[in-house]
Formats: structure tokens, sequence, C-alpha cells
């Protein structure tokens, strides 16, 4: 018998089916977002897409891992690059737990092959409102600005055990992730490097509420 996912793919367009491959889901699948208060995730069709990316398969976009879910939300970081007011410094990591998802190609989208970016999709009906787990809190704590390059330093609280990247999982607890070069952030480097450190709750907090800016 086939897996709804499979169901799901055979009804849809031939270009599409040959474009995407179905994958089993063992953990939550991660998502960044400033919006803090999400009750629920619609897979749809994205509001900005990127040259020649797909326009009809509704999704939710998701990563594996924290750094990989980091870069594929890069655009939450365009405004740090030239140093203008921004939006939020707190953003939370969402959870999403469902039993499959699909891997796009190029073909379908760049932003995956940059990213490992995987697709939820609304293969049962359920799916179209998908109710999230909040996995971690995170907030940049300091921006530094020298010779042309900006670091960041992030606060983590993670609230439910995940994969850091694909070798370093994260309990729960307090982290701080220190020397995050925005350029391969917004590149979408996913061999990047970075500090990773275990911190206090009133670490965190200090990290949170005391953002330190130098140039």
């Amino acid at each position: 018998m086939s897996r709804p996912i499979e169901r799901w793919l055979e009804m849809q367009n031939p270009s599409i089916q040959k474009s995407v491959r179905a994958v089993d889901c063992s953990q939550p699948l991660l998502h960044l977002s400033a919006n803090g208060a999400i009750r629920k995730f619609t897979p749809r069709i994205p509001k900005s897409l990127y040259d020649g990316e797909d326009q009809t398969v509704p999704r939710v976009c998701v990563s594996t891992n924290l750094v990989e879910t980091l870069i594929g939300a890069a655009w939450n970081f365009e405004e740090l690059r030239n140093q203008v007011n921004f939006d939020s410094l707190d953003f939370v990591v969402y959870g999403l737990d469902v039993e499959q998802a699909i891997r796009p190609t190029k073909k379908l989208t760049q932003e995956g092959i940059a990213t490992g970016e995987l697709w939820v999709v609304p293969y049962r009906m359920q799916m179209y409102e998908i109710q999230p787990s909040r996995i971690a809190a995170l907030s940049i704590a300091s921006i530094m600005v020298k010779g042309g390059l900006t670091t960041l330093d992030l606060v983590v609280d993670v609230r439910e055990e995940m994969m850091l990247d694909n070798s370093t999982k994260l309990e729960e607890g307090y982290y701080r992730l220190s020397n995050l070069s925005l350029s391969d952030i917004l590149g979408k480097n996913r061999s990047m490097k970075y500090g990773l450190s275990a911190i206090s709750r009133d670490g965190f907090l200090n990290g949170k509420n005391n953002l330190s800016v130098s140039q």
C-alpha cells in the first residue's frame, strides 16, 4: 500500500513528481520566525519567491537542524547588513511533527540545494492546520562590525532536544553561538564556522535583553 504522501504526489503535475523526493521524518522539522505567536501552520505558496522558484506547490519550508534553519530564513537578517533599523532581534524555532515531507530539487528551487530545505505539504487533510511546538527561543545578543565583516552572537533557549547541525545535538538548556558570519548566513554557507558554549539562564536573559553593538 502506498504512503499518503505518495498518493499526494500522484495527483501532482508530472513535472513536480519528477522534481521531488519523499522523505521520512524521525524528528520535528524546524521553522524560524520572528512571530512568536503562531498557533498553526498552513502550507501555502510563499509570498516572496526567488527567481525560478515553484509557484504551484503549497508548503511550509523547514529544515532538520538549527544552522540550516538560520540560513533558510536568512531574509530575517538582511537588514543587519547595512546596520539599519530592523523589526526584531528575537525569534522562535518552531517544530512541526510530521511523518513525511518532500525534498525539492534545484528545478523547483535553488534554495533547497543551498540550505537542505524540506517542504511540508498537505498530503493529509489535517496537514492544512499543523499545530507546532516551540522548540527554542533565539535572540541576537551582539553585532560586531570590523573591517567590513559583520559577525553575530546568538543566545538560544532550547526547550526540546534538537540538532544544531548534522552532527551536534543540543539538549534542553541555554547556549551561546558566537562569531557567526553574517555573510555566511546570507550566502547560505552550511559549512560556516562558529563557537558553541553552554550558558546559564541568567546568561541567556542578559544576552537577550542587552544587545551589544560594536564597530
